[in-house]
This record gives structure tokens, C-alpha cells and sequence, in this order.
């Protein structure tokens, strides 16, 4: 079974940017409780294409990197993409993608945007699942800057890896080695940087739609990253239901499981 995790990124990256259904598993408008409309809301458009402004951070910028360059994303109808943390003019009649981390700093920034109204319209892609306490805050700054009807979607995209090659991919973080083995870092570094290892996995699985069979060494991180890894499959296949056995189809459908080692 060839899986070309490439490929399957990029793919997803491309719904994303023709403003298409989220992911399945994926949260669509829970600040309105309802489905925005992805075309025929507003935004000049030619031939079929809304055209757009990708706001990105750090991150992010690094999956989008190796999957498009400046040519790739103008047939999409992106027109400008600019980083999440700097100084942006308003575009007041012209939709906006958000790709970015669910982070604190993060969304305190796009609530700011929103209180701006820099754009005509948000669509907020999250690379990884945002947690509930930080979409409470998002729902919260958004509807004090009165810009609720503005909020057509927040997705979770899992996308928090950065694709090499159709069989390589790298999670994209920073001092891994010294993190894990180092005596000076406290419990709590290594317990949110292995979280954040399980996180980038999932988004990797989640992309190819596959459930692999886990197999480690014992008593030592890569046992802490699989059991942790299985609990969060257990976790959203069981949450999701029809969502998540959807996300997953290729892995239901095929006789054949992948071996994550």
C-alpha cells in the first residue's frame, strides 16, 4: 500500500484554499452554530475562483513551503499572503484564510484582526485540533468585536507537519533531542513536548486516513509518544463517530495497516 503523504498534504491544503467542506472530524462554524456558505457570499471572483488573502504564521508557512509556490497559490485565488504577526492593511471587501496554530498568541491576534474588521470575511483554519478552552476565548473575542456574521468557518485542518518528499515528512520542532534527554528540562516541558510530538503524528495519520499498528521500544519516550498516540485515535475515533470513521476511510476500506515504528 503506497501512501504518498505529500500528495495527500497537499490535496488537503487545496480544499483549504478553494474555501471547500472541512476535513471530516473537522469544526465548521461552531461561533454560529450553522453552515457559512464557501462561494456567492462576497469577494471579486473570475471563472469560478473567490479571490482571497492567506494569513499564515511560523508554522505554517513551513507546511506551505515544500506544497506551493507564489504561481500554485495564484491559481487558487490567493492574491496576497502575508504573516499572521505583522502589520497588515485592511482589506475590507476581501475574504481571508487563516492557517495557523491553535495558540494563545494566536488567537488573541485574530480576535484583534476581527475588532479591525480588516477583512470582509474570516475562514479559520487551525493546523491542529483547538483546544476548547481557546476556541471559548475566540467565540468570546469575536463576539465582543461584533464580528460573529463575519466568522464563516473555524476547521481543524490537521496539517501540523511539514512534508519532504512523497515518503518523508518532519514535525517541525525545534531542539527535539536535547528536550528529551536533557536532565535540566522540567517534567512539564517533556510532557507538552511530547504532546505536541503525538499531535503532529495524529496530523499525519489524519491526512494519509489511515490507523497504523504501533510498535515501540519499552521504557522510554517512544513508548510515552505511542501510548499517548493510541489514546488520542482511541479518543476521536470513538468522539466523532461517522466523522471520524470518514477521516479514516482508506484505513476501513483497505486489509492492509501501515506499522508506525
Amino acid at each position: 500500500m503506497a501512501l504518498n503523504v505529500q500528495e495527500c498534504q497537499k490535496n488537503a491544503v487545496t480544499k483549504m484554499l478553494l474555501l471547500q467542506v472541512a476535513p471530516s472530524g473537522g469544526m465548521e462554524d461552531p461561533l454560529r452554530g450553522g453552515g457559512g456558505g464557501m462561494s456567492g457570499w462576497g469577494g471579486p471572483s473570475t471563472e469560478g475562483v473567490t479571490w482571497k488573502i492567506v494569513i499564515y504564521d511560523r508554522f505554517c508557512q513551513d507546511v506551505l513551503a515544500p506544497l506551493m509556490k507564489v504561481g500554485g497559490l495564484r491559481r487558487h485565488g490567493v492574491t496576497l499572503h502575508l504573516p499572521l504577526h505583522s502589520e497588515r492593511s485592511a482589506v475590507p471587501e476581501v475574504p481571508s484564510v487563516y492557517f495557523v496554530e491553535p495558540t494563545p498568541q494566536n488567537i488573541q491576534r485574530i480576535i484583534a484582526d476581527c475588532q479591525r474588521n480588516l477583512y470582509e470575511r474570516y475562514h479559520l483554519n487551525f493546523s491542529s485540533s483547538i483546544p476548547r478552552p481557546l476556541l471559548e476565548t475566540l467565540a468570546q473575542g469575536v463576539l465582543q468585536a461584533n464580528s460573529v456574521h463575519q466568522i464563516t468557518r473555524v476547521v481543524d485542518r490537521f496539517l501540523s507537519f511539514v512534508s519532504l518528499s512523497p515518503s518523508q515528512f518532519s514535525l517541525n520542532l525545534t531542539n527535539a533531542y536535547r528536550t528529551l534527554h536533557d536532565a535540566t528540562i522540567q517534567d512539564h516541558e517533556i510532557e507538552a513536548f511530547i504532546d505536541r510530538v503525538v499531535e503532529g503524528l495524529f496530523s499525519v495519520l489524519a491526512t494519509l486516513g489511515v490507523v497504523p499498528v504501533i510498535r515501540c521500544p519499552p521504557n522510554d519516550a517512544a513508548e510515552m509518544v505511542a501510548r499517548k498516540l493510541e489514546a488520542r485515535l482511541r479518543e476521536f475515533l470513538s468522539q466523532r463517530g461517522s466523522s471520524a470513521s470518514s477521516i479514516f476511510a482508506s484505513s476501513s476500506a483497505s486489509l492492509q495497516r501501515p506499522v508506525l515504528i
